[in-house]
């Protein structure tokens, strides 16, 4: 179910356990044993959650999964403060203080994990600052996190109650995933997330640093009304937009949607029908992108015998600078050109799919439910379902000599590139709080010469520091302005502040944009998206717009093999719908 790459991360992190961790699992209706008077609770989501911890479970020996039906262990439930499914509670020396609802999808995987390295980690000396505060607390906190596994913001909003539960026995901490329980929204009226309750009485939108959500429970446990609200991460809060659902299985709910003071729901609009003309040409699907994805799907549905349009845009793609593909059995090595070469081979053989490589430029609805495709040279083709296998494009920093480097010396992904450079100099960039960053532990593996620059906001908590530090890793703090280099090979990188850093290959994942096509998705179809432009799926890969699939990237980076994995899902379960 998980990607190798993501099962990896856990692996090395979970390696670095002091104590063993125990995950309680409490899932509804996956018991064999009948209990008279009770019906299971319908959960959807519980056998994903189930597979996902027994994966994740396999990586690490100091972490044990029990697994729990409330439905026939109602009383345990109740002890652990297990009040929805599935649930999730973390046992170690935070003693199940720490608790996740809801499928850990996306950026709710992190929180997965900070729950059992916090469970797992040594008992320690509480902070100064949090201790002083919590003495004067009257009673214990509950700390409550209602969020969405599409804004990365959550993750921080949940880290710092997991931190502070963590630090603590008189703090408890539960994290609830917006898109598992839409009831959450609709019961608290919420216009903006992630949202943190203290007590069940006063609240915030936004993640605040741990000390600053002790000093705000402490202020709203002596005034509820005028209590100050506590700092908040610059760019963590977003607008809660209701959107009607359309046919599927929808999120349904809200997503994030940029930042600002307090507004009431904005209804996504309404899509308008388009009438196809009779001369148009048909397809059963439309696949838009013709990379690892959209060629799978492609593949699968040609051998279903289904009639296929692929479009892809004539201009390079986003993997052009990439010397070949790597971690993908069977095509190990192989440059992507060469992989679409054998890719169309395999499909043509089935004489069901056709590519057109033009861009696509608007996607409307017609009078009769099918989609109508129309490019930027004003050919159009109706469809009856649509899957979007479009990618994001890479925004490089103004830095001279970046653009030249790129693909040779700096990198995006250590997977892809990290064995052929490896006994290297490296140098880890983070380039802002948020923004997406090797782990530098990952690095490891292919060398033991590590740099990690945090520029900007970019900060990792003093425990990460002292671990990377005892393994070689050498920190250091500013942005980077300058690249020294020869051809394509960087030299070296010059900091804010004047600091030259010797590096012979810099791991640096650039923001990201999503493909034009995107907004006018939004404008025109209604489809939820996150504030980065991720286009927002269930489990399926169907989005909130019903006959419309996203795999890929057009979600947020995934890699070539989850691509494809994608790819097959969206599919196989399109063709599981198509006569039902």
């Amino acid at each position: 179910m998980l990607p190798p790459d993501v099962l990896n991360v856990f692996r090395d992190q979970l390696a670095g356990l002091s104590n063993q961790v125990v995950v309680e699992y409490f899932g509804s209706g996956e018991s064999s044993l009948t209990v008279p008077g009770r019906t299971p609770v319908p959960c959807p989501r519980c056998p994903p959650t189930r597979e996902m911890l027994e994966e994740i479970a396999a990586t690490s020996d100091r972490v044990e999964l029990r697994i729990h039906d409330v439905t026939t262990e109602p009383q345990l439930a109740a002890e652990l403060g297990v009040d929805q499914v599935p649930g999730i509670v973390f046992r170690g020396h935070a003693g199940g203080r720490l608790r996740l609802f809801g499928l850990p999808d996306m950026n709710f995987m992190p929180v997965l994990l900070d729950g059992m390295r916090h469970a797992g980690r040594p008992a320690g000396d509480l902070p100064a600052e949090i201790a002083a505060i919590l003495e004067q607390f009257e009673g214990d906190l509950n700390v409550r996190v209602i969020a969405t596994v599409t804004h990365p913001a959550s993750g921080q909003a949940a880290a710092s109650a997991f931190e502070l539960a963590s630090l603590s026995d008189r703090v408890t901490a539960a994290v609830y995933s917006m898109e598992s329980f839409p009831q959450l929204v609709r019961d608290l009226q919420m216009t903006h997330a992630p949202l943190t309750f203290v007590n069940d009485a006063r609240g915030f939108a936004g993640a605040a640093e741990p000390g600053e959500l002790a000093r705000f429970a402490l202020e709203s446990q002596r005034d509820r009304t005028n209590a100050r609200p506590p700092k908040i991460a610059p760019g963590s809060v977003g607008e809660v937009t209701r959107t009607p659902p359309r046919g599927a299985p929808a999120q349904g709910l809200a997503v994030p949607r940029g930042s600002g003071p307090a507004a009431p729901p904005v209804p996504a609009p309404q899509p308008s029908a388009t009438e196809a003309t009779p001369d148009v040409p048909r397809a059963d699907v439309a696949v838009i992108g013709g990379g690892p994805g959209g060629l799978q799907a492609a593949l699968l549905l040609a051998r279903a015998r289904r009639s296929v349009a692929v479009f892809d845009d004539p201009a390079p793609p986003r993997n052009a600078a990439s010397h070949g593909l790597h971690g993908f059995l069977g095509l190990e090595g192989l440059r992507p050109e060469e992989v679409r070469r054998m890719a169309w081979e395999q499909i043509n053989h089935y004489e069901g799919a056709v590519l057109d490589e033009q861009r696509v430029a608007e996607i409307a609805r017609t009078a009769d439910d099918e989609f109508l495709i129309t490019t930027d040279e004003g050919d159009q083709i109706a469809a009856t379902q649509v899957i979007l296998a479009i990618g994001h494009s890479d925004v490089f920093p103004e830095i001279p000599g970046f653009a030249e480097c790129w693909g040779e010396s700096i990198v995006p992904c250590v997977l892809c590139d990290g064995y052929e450079h490896r006994d290297r100099v490296w140098g880890i960039v983070r380039s802002a709080v948020d923004a997406p960053t090797t782990y530098p532990f990952m690095a490891l593996h292919w060398t033991d010469r590590v740099h990690f620059i945090q520029g900007g906001s970019a900060e990792i908590s003093a425990t990460e520091s002292q671990r990377l530090v005892e393994l070689g890793v050498q920190l250091h703090k500013g942005a980077v302005v300058a690249i020294a280099r020869e051809g394509a090979q960087v030299q070296s990188v010059t900091l804010y502040g004047g600091e030259e850093i010797e590096i012979e290959t810099l791991l640096w994942m650039p923001p990201t944009e999503p493909d034009p096509l995107v907004a006018r998705l939004v404008e025109n179809l209604g489809i939820v998206v996150d504030p980065r432009g991720n286009v927002a799926t269930n489990q399926r890969q169907e989005t909130n717009v019903k006959g419309l699939w996203a795999i890929g990237d057009v979600k947020g980076w995934t890699g070539a093999l989850a691509a494809a994995a994608q790819g097959h899902v969206a599919a196989s379960q399109m063709l599981l719908d198509w006569h039902g």
